[in-house]
């Protein structure tokens, strides 16, 4: 009787614990499981919209291309800051190909977007008076939404009107015969009235 009952007593020791053996591998094969893959470098530079590398990969051309296909929102990134950058190119097929992109991006600007669209807007202006004149003679709504932003910008600096007056001697050194063109009054006139409301 000892015997069977010693039989017995190993039987039962070595099953439970061949179970908690099995038990603890499906437990450790399910865990392993569930962990997700690593993330590889390239997605982990190329594909988060606060990395500096943001979309290294993608051409100018393609940026631009996902903008106006509203696949890509403009935002506070220096994706968005190059191509604004870009319309001031010398390149001139450059500032054509940005700037059906860069007005999606005055258009969608806000919060911290919206503080620096009117830098690169004057940057342009100030370098091609002549171009944005053509370019904004048809298009009196957003004549005016890019000036409120170049408004804002220049009620910001130090001298507000000091500004004003450079922006205006660099646009006539540039183009003196800018007051000839309707849509740099109408920028000029609604420039003024912007800055006269904002100081009340």
């Amino acid at each position: 009787m000892k015997t069977l009952l010693a039989i017995l007593s190993l039987t039962a020791l070595f099953s439970c614990s061949y179970v908690s053996e099995k038990e603890t591998e499906s437990t450790t094969t399910n865990q392993t499981s569930e962990i997700p893959l690593p993330v590889t470098a390239e997605e982990d530079t190329l594909r988060i919209p606060s990395h500096q590398y943001y979309l290294a990969d993608l051409s100018q051309q393609e940026i631009v291309r996902l903008i106006l296909k509203d696949s890509l929102q403009p935002a506070d990134n220096h994706v968005t800051f190059a191509l604004m950058d870009s319309l001031s190119s010398s390149n001139k097929a450059t500032r054509d190909s940005v700037f059906p992109a860069f007005k999606v991006v005055v258009e969608k600007s806000d919060g911290a977007l919206s503080e620096v669209v009117g830098l690169y807007a004057m940057k342009y202006v100030e370098a091609y008076p002549k171009e944005f004149a053509e370019r904004y003679s048809c298009c009196p709504v957003e004549l005016s939404q890019l000036t409120n932003y170049i408004g804002y910008e220049i009620m910001m600096s130090e001298e507000p009107t000091s500004e004003y007056k450079q922006l205006f001697e660099k646009i006539n050194q540039k183009y003196p015969k800018y007051e000839q063109e309707k849509s740099i009054q109408a920028f000029k006139e609604k420039l003024v009235a912007y800055m006269q409301e904002f100081e009340e």
